[in-house]
């Protein structure tokens, strides 16, 4: 009996070691010519997120109540606009086998159009104000990340894109050219000044 109490210590503990938190959401987006998928993974408290969205879901037997609720979710919660402002139609999605723990839930989300500017996401905000969505994107064959959370519940991709380097480096090269300019010059320079000040 001891080593069956001592067994399930352990395995509680880990499961608080390797589990997700249940105020974060992971959205790994991947832009194609004409699409754009959403992998997404969330916590199980994503049950929850629904039932606050639609009450009549704690009557509800099918589960098609269920996936018809988590579409409408998606589509107000997790929102694809283009360069013009006009929105990704959300077309659907598919759920995954998890390859983690039996409390999360991955779901590939599928967006009609292959340009992205702007990505705002508040799913699973009315849960929590401790809620974090965290995104990937490759972007010019760079993976970058993004976090939205409550007070900052979107982000431009084309921010995220911009190459600062080169201006780093003109920066860099005119700052060096004035320390060498006034290192060679400045003894030169002070040395005409006290000159001036014995010939007055």
């Amino acid at each position: 009996m001891k080593y069956f109490l001592l067994l399930l210590v352990i395995s509680c503990f880990q499961n608080m070691s390797f589990a997700h938190s249940p105020h974060e959401c992971y959205f790994d987006i991947k832009i194609e010519k004409q699409s754009c998928t959403v992998t997404a993974e969330f916590p199980w408290t994503l049950r929850n997120a629904l039932l606050a969205f639609d009450p009549t879901l704690k009557n509800a037997q099918a589960p098609q109540a269920f996936e018809q609720a988590f579409e409408k979710y998606i589509r107000s919660h997790l929102i694809l606009k283009d360069k013009e402002g006009k929105m990704l139609i959300f077309k659907g999605f598919r759920a995954l086998e998890s390859s983690g723990h039996s409390h999360q839930n991955e779901y590939v989300l599928e967006y009609e159009g292959g340009t992205i500017h702007q990505v705002t996401n508040t799913i699973m905000f009315e849960m929590s104000d401790k809620q974090s969505n965290y995104h990937s994107i490759m972007i010019d064959g760079t993976k970058r990340t993004f976090e939205t959370y409550k007070g900052q519940d979107s982000f431009i991709i084309d921010n995220l894109s911009t190459n600062y380097t080169p201006y780093f480096i003109f920066g860099f090269v005119v700052i060096g050219i004035i320390g060498i300019v006034a290192y060679k010059y400045w003894p030169t320079a002070k040395k005409h000044a006290k000159t001036n000040v014995f010939e007055n």
